[in-house]
């Protein structure tokens, strides 16, 4: 069945309207659309002359909102449609997008997200200052020096540009050390002839500690509307494809069988192959990357 198609907001949109209205269509013969955000059903909107629209009751938090929508014919459901926009002010707005609320993560793990109207980000934990990170195409991501100790953080950020601060974000995240833990390096970009994109090169190095790691997922996310993984690398790969970047996430899983594994005190390295629109200073880094051993 074809995927539902969103025709408001349009993608990457930047609204300031609270009460945006989400609006597409469906073909002739679905009878309603489920809308979610995450893996939270916002609701259930009935398709009338192949059309469908969702308002909310309430204003739409500031930030970053990943929705989809999932047509139904009877019993038999679509696949997702992905849509990705942002609610934002004419100051500062700040939004935290991983690690996410309430998640245990890998000691050296980075706080990212995404800033609009704002130079910088300024986070703090408690009263100490934790560091200052850099906006740039609307990105951010701080790395602790020395990484997170064991134990529960709760990390505050606000959006800086001038003398306006935005309202604080805060996340809670448990650290831990974990044995399956994961680095990434930009290669290079070069521009694709055929799709007019721009492919761009990440090394992504799984480390292993004290025991083999036979069965892992390894991801990322934050790529702009229109990204999808270069078809060479898929073509090559040995792994499963979980989610291809075509709603700005990639994950990728080892192969079934257990082969490609990650040896204790050892490392396996992906050479990853984005097609990202744009030739940006922002993609020369990995937002959100994480690594988790199944068996765990």
């Amino acid at each position: 069945m074809p995927l539902p198609v969103f025709t408001a907001p349009k993608p990457s949109a930047q609204t300031q309207e609270r009460r945006q209205a989400v609006q597409g269509n469906a073909a002739p013969d679905v009878q309603q659309v489920l809308l979610y955000e995450g893996t939270t059903l916002l609701g259930t909107c009935p398709v009338k002359d192949s059309t469908w629209e969702y308002t909310p009751d309430t204003d739409w938090p500031l930030g970053q909102h990943d929705l989809s929508a999932i047509a139904v014919r009877d019993d038999v459901l679509s696949g997702k449609a992905p849509l990705r926009f942002y609610v934002i002010l004419p100051t500062p707005v700040v939004d935290i997008r991983s690690p996410k609320e309430g998640t245990e993560v890998d000691s050296g793990a980075t706080v990212d997200g995404v800033a609009f109207n704002a130079d910088s980000v300024t986070l703090t934990e408690g009263a100490s200052p934790l560091g200052t990170a850099k906006v740039t195409s609307n990105l951010w991501s701080f790395a602790r020096e020395g990484g997170w100790s064991p134990g529960k953080h709760s990390v505050t950020a606000k959006a800086v540009r001038g003398g306006q601060e935005s309202a604080p974000e805060t996340v809670n995240f448990t650290a831990a050390n974990k044995n399956l833990t994961v680095e990434s390096t930009f290669n290079s970009s070069w521009q694709d002839w055929q799709t007019h994109k721009y492919i761009h090169s990440y090394d992504v190095t799984l480390y292993a500690g004290d025991t083999d790691v036979k069965h892992w997922h390894v991801g990322f996310g934050q790529l702009p509307d229109g990204s999808v993984l270069a078809p060479e690398f898929e073509a090559s790969f040995w792994g499963m494809v979980i989610s291809d970047g075509s709603d700005g996430n990639v994950v990728l899983g080892s192969p079934p069988e257990g082969v490609h594994i990650v040896p204790a005190k050892g490392h396996l390295t992906l050479r990853v192959l984005v097609l990202i629109p744009t030739q940006d200073e922002a993609y020369k880094k990995l937002y959100g990357l994480f690594a988790k051993s199944l068996t765990e």
